[in-house]
């Protein structure tokens, strides 16, 4: 679509999100918002949002070699667009900077965590980790240590790595992974389908 060739390249987007009323069922608060798009952001600073830095439903949107730092909320926040099926995004964001965000750096489900390479976090805290949304992982995917300053990923809620494919989650070496009090588990295999964990 004519989305996928729209590009932020060395831009500055900042205090945005002051956004009231939501639009189409969605709460629209944050610097970049994305619906059921797929641009390219790259050599971008992206601070200072009311909400989130960006925020996308349904998009397969590329971040790269950005700074996303100070908003009030996550740095990235990615969700499923509605419809029939859901549509997911599929973000794919590396070598980044998060820092000084209030809450996580980036939120993101189960099955899209392998599209995050080499982003680097300058904030303490959860604004230097990555919130891991349940979700059903049901091909081979490698969850990576990122880069300097990185906490961890937090698990929430149920993350299930199954499919008759028998699916391989590898996760590198180095990596904290968070399991949050009766909030978060991993479960390798479901039913009469397989999976398998390397770590």
């Amino acid at each position: 679509s004519a989305d996928d060739t729209s590009l932020l390249n060395n831009v500055v987007v900042e205090y945005a999100g002051r956004t009231v009323s939501p639009w189409n069922g969605y709460a629209w608060n944050a610097d970049i918002l994305l619906y059921k798009a797929s641009p390219t952001i790259s050599n971008s600073t992206i601070r200072y949002s009311y909400g989130t830095g960006i925020q996308a439903y349904g998009s397969d949107f590329h971040l790269t070699n950005s700074t996303i730092s100070d908003c009030a909320s996550q740095g990235v926040t990615t969700s499923y667009a509605s419809g029939t099926p859901l549509v997911f995004s599929n973000p794919t964001l590396t070598n980044n900077v998060f820092g000084n965000n209030g809450s996580y750096a980036i939120s993101i489900h189960a099955r899209d965590v392998g599209r995050l390479v080499g982003n680097a976090f300058s904030g303490t805290g959860a604004s230097s980790r990555i919130l891991v949304n349940g979700d059903t992982i049901s091909a081979n995917t490698t969850w990576h240590n990122q880069s300097s300053g990185f906490g961890g990923y937090s698990i929430f809620n149920q993350v299930i790595v199954s499919d008759s494919s028998n699916p391989v989650l590898t996760i590198e070496p180095g990596v904290l992974l968070r399991f949050g009090q009766n909030s978060g588990s991993m479960r390798i295999g479901y039913a009469a389908n397989g999976g398998k964990l390397v770590a």
